[in-house]
This record gives C-alpha cells, sequence and structure tokens, in this order.
C-alpha cells in the first residue's frame, strides 16, 4: 500500500470510528434503560390449569445486578428470591425454585404491564402490571 493510499484509510477510519464508538454507547444506554424499565413492583396473575394464583414481583438493583421476589397470596407462603433476573433486549428471564423444583417465567413488555409464561414446576400464562 502507497504512503497515500494508508494516509487516506486511516483518516476514512478517524472520521468512521468516533462515529461507531457514539453508536455503541446508544446501545449500552439503551441497555441500561431497557434494565432500568423493569424495575418495579407488580403484581401478577398467574393462569394454570384449574388454579389461578396471584402475587407480587418486586425487581431491583443496578444495570446487570438485578434481583428481586416473587410473592404468591397463597396461605403460608413467604416470598421467594429470585435465583436468577435478566434483561435481554425487551425480554425478562425470572428464575425461582420452590418446594415444587426450578420454574422460570419469561416476559414481555406490553405498555405498562408485562405478559408471558411460566415453565418448569408450573406451567401457565402470566401477566403482571406495574404498580411502582
Amino acid at each position: 500500500m502507497t504512503l497515500r493510499r494508508t494516509m487516506m484509510v486511516l483518516g476514512a477510519l478517524a472520521l468512521v470510528l468516533p462515529g461507531v464508538a457514539w453508536a455503541q454507547s446508544q446501545v449500552d444506554q439503551s441497555k441500561s434503560s431497557a434494565a432500568a424499565d423493569r424495575r418495579g413492583i407488580y403484581d401478577f396473575a398467574v393462569v394454570m390449569p384449574g388454579m389461578n394464583v396471584g402475587g407480587r414481583i418486586v425487581i431491583k438493583g443496578e444495570t446487570g445486578k438485578l434481583e428481586g421476589t416473587i410473592a404468591p397470596d397463597l396461605p403460608g407462603e413467604e416470598p421467594l428470591a429470585f435465583d436468577t433476573v435478566a434483561v435481554n433486549g425487551p425480554q425478562i428471564h425470572l428464575v425461582f425454585t420452590t418446594g415444587q423444583g426450578a420454574a422460570a417465567i419469561d416476559l414481555t413488555p406490553a405498555g405498562d404491564s408485562l405478559i408471558g409464561k411460566i415453565s418448569g414446576a408450573f406451567s401457565g400464562d402470566v401477566s403482571a402490571k406495574k404498580v411502582r
């Protein structure tokens, strides 16, 4: 490569790289916003064959370190800590362990609510409305 061509390539890179860095920072901010948008207190309902269960989900923490609890409205049930709280784009993945085994809830935003499915120890449809 000639010196002139090398200088042209380096000049083009100097013009392009700041734009790439800016775009990456926007993606990182978007991910932070997505995680922050999921924090809060939700009243949930699970519809399973022959049974409906309500309760409360709490999601808190910092970006990349979200945590929380799920508390079903069932006699004698205490809140359970989530083993995993993961945000992947707009989806949120919650994993917790009960006396019946591990369960996972996968939710997608729908306005100020979340909708999705529970699987594992339980199976059904989940909806959650943000209350705070």
